[in-house]
């Protein structure tokens, strides 16, 4: 019966680990989207062998409950759109600096990332600012270097002489990294404002975090394409909002407590 009991409870766990999973834990605790499943399940099996199982159930009840409420009330909305900063756009900027949004093992940048890519290369058009600036991610997959550059290049160049506008800022890791080589431009360039392009929720504390650093800049949000913002018709709407609310809380607690908005 033990094992019985233990099979039961690795089962819960790995239920945990889906309804975690779905809420948008891992993202915010920066790690993969299966990396919880075999201790989720051990756990649960652990919790299982001692007949301990209720623990596990009472934590996926309450996983669930939250899941639930999320999902099919419109209890996100209001603190979704609390972190969306829309400045006026200025008669002139110097600059429009896209951020980062990731990029795949393959080289090319997440969907979030060509959305703020776009709105800027629209920003660019109009006239807003003559140059477009943009960081790089870099990273080692099985030995070789993987980068956004050339991705980022093939969509500038659908701008006709779009790459005579581009500006690399070098190499990021994080909003932060992004808000210090735009000061470093500021003051080489000798720049007096910037438009700082990114994800709706992503507004709030990425320019706090420029403007912390003594650039000023005027923010635009990106258009968002994976989901139907701000509306949030349907519960997967509402449940994105919700882990993207999940990580820019927790991103504004960290870069608040150490000093960088």
């Amino acid at each position: 019966m033990q094992l019985v009991s233990a099979g039961s409870g690795a089962t819960i766990g790995v239920a945990i680990w889906v309804l975690l999973f779905t809420l948008g834990v891992p993202w915010v605790l920066h790690i993969g989207a299966f990396d919880g499943v075999w201790p989720c399940a051990a756990v649960g099996a652990v919790l299982g062998w001692f007949r301990l199982n209720h623990y596990s159930i009472i934590a996926g009840a309450a996983l669930t409950i939250l899941l639930l409420v999320v999902a099919y009330t419109p209890i996100i909305v209001a603190p979704a759109k609390s972190f969306i900063r829309n400045d006026p756009l200025p008669d002139h900027a110097d600059a429009i600096m896209v951020l980062s949004a990731g990029v795949s093992d393959d080289g090319m940048i997440s969907p979030a990332a060509v959305d703020r890519l776009i709105k800027g290369l629209q920003l660019l058009r109009r006239g807003v600012a003559p140059l477009i600036v943009v960081s790089r991610e870099a990273y080692n997959v099985d030995g070789k270097t993987v980068s956004s550059r050339q991705d980022q290049e093939r969509i500038v160049s659908l701008l006709p002489n779009g790459m005579s506008h581009l500006v690399v800022a070098g190499i990021t890791h994080s909003t932060r990294d992004e808000a210090l080589s735009a000061r470093n431009l500021f003051l080489s360039r000798k720049w007096k404002r910037m438009v700082v392009v990114t994800s709706p929720l992503h507004t709030r504390r990425a320019c706090a975090a420029f403007e912390k650093v003594g650039v000023t800049v005027s923010c635009v949000a990106s258009d968002t394409r994976d989901f139907s913002f701000p509306t949030l018709p349907t519960p997967f709407d509402r449940i994105a909002a919700f882990q993207l609310w999940l990580y820019e809380t927790a991103g504004t607690i960290r870069y608040r407590e150490a000093g960088w908005i």
